[in-house]
């Protein structure tokens, strides 16, 4: 083979128009038939089909199930944590409260002690 035929010839001609006919263009029945001999390619075997469809149910039910027994445990402890952070609560009332009591015992005692200096430096 020569350089000159290993070339490739550009065209300057435009691509090919297409005119179609009325008759081409009414071709329904052709794509019905291309609709029907595909629809029954895919359902050659409509039992393997399904029991794919329905082993994919299934995996998509054992999914839903473990989830929900994730949320319930879920549930349960936001349960159990909302109980405890009620107990904390109380505590901490009552912590404030027992504190509220030293303080004005504290300062009962201090202006005692003030007196009692005080009386002691009179007498």
């Amino acid at each position: 083979m020569t350089n000159e035929s290993r070339r490739k010839v550009k065209s300057k001609t435009s691509p090919p128009t297409y005119v179609f006919s009325d008759d081409e263009l009414d071709s329904s029945d052709e794509e019905d038939e291309d609709e029907e001999a595909l629809l029954e390619a895919m359902s050659k075997n409509p039992k393997d089909r399904i029991k794919r469809l329905l082993s994919e149910v299934g995996i998509h039910d054992e999914i839903l199930d473990q989830q929900e027994k994730l949320l319930v445990q879920e549930k349960e402890s936001n349960q159990e944590l909302k109980k405890l952070l009620k107990l904390e609560k109380e505590k901490m009332r009552s912590l404030t409260k027992n504190l509220l009591k030293i303080r004005r015992l504290l300062v009962v005692s201090r202006s005692q002690l003030m007196l009692f200096k005080v009386n002691m430096i009179s007498c």
